[in-house]
């Protein structure tokens, strides 16, 4: 059986960002005419992935470009210092926001907090934390890919466990899929269980539904609203 591949005449980006730069950017981008060419004819197009990052970025801070947009360094350099000096105050506020109630940082305690903004499924990785169960014997430690044991010590739990200073923030839509919806049942059930409560550390929010966190309420809107306040 053979397979013949044929490359396509039409070219297309994942980022519309990325688009604007190709054809502007002429000193930075190879075959600048012929993507010229391929947007004057129709055959050079676009589609957003996931955020637009650029747009979210000049909204938080208040600033005409984002860092994906910005070339020059001394400018990137400015960006980066003002993204730096605000980082703190979004993760305070992040952390008492009381839809997601994370136990805040202290002088003696800095927590580490992992932020997972996408879809909830296999495509993303779930998988890891979730499928593999970890058990011990005696003062061996061995994990089993074990994806339909429900009541198991994951991966998940036992990273959580092991350090204190961990606090992870889950968003997304659950995909319509045994894979979404398997790794939706976990993440209520560690949510549900004590020692992963609401004011207890270490803490998982789980905020996938809307029953539990409103979309508009998950990890990057916060941090918007609180760095714009500090970039003023």
């Amino acid at each position: 059986m053979h397979t013949m591949l044929r490359s396509s005449h039409f070219i297309g980006t994942v980022s519309r960002a990325m688009k604007v730069r190709m054809l502007k950017e002429t000193w930075l981008f190879n075959h600048v005419w012929e993507f010229a060419e391929k947007e004057r004819t129709g055959m050079f197009f676009a589609r957003r992935n996931g955020f637009n990052m650029a747009a979210r970025q000049r909204f938080w801070f208040g600033t005409k470009k984002s860092l994906v947009e910005t070339w020059q360094p001394s400018a990137r350099r400015r960006l980066f210092y003002k993204y730096y000096a605000a980082k703190k105050t979004a993760k305070l506020d992040l952390q008492n926001n009381p839809q997601i109630r994370l136990t805040p940082d202290s002088e003696s305690l800095d927590h580490v907090i992992f932020g997972m903004l996408h879809r909830i499924s296999k495509q993303k990785g779930f998988e890891l934390l979730v499928d593999w169960k970890v058990y011990t014997d005696g003062k061996n430690r061995y994990v089993r890919h074990e994806t339909w044991k429900m009541d198991g010590h994951t991966v998940l739990e036992h990273f959580l466990q092991s350090n204190p200073r961990i606090q992870f923030v889950i968003c997304g839509r659950v995909e319509d899929s045994p894979d979404g919806k398997r790794y939706d049942a976990h993440f209520r059930r560690i949510a549900s269980r004590r020692g992963y409560g609401r004011t207890n550390s270490p803490i998982i929010r789980k905020a996938i539904s809307a029953r539990i966190v409103p979309q508009s309420l998950c990890g990057m809107p916060v941090f918007r609203n609180a760095l714009r306040r500090r970039s003023r």
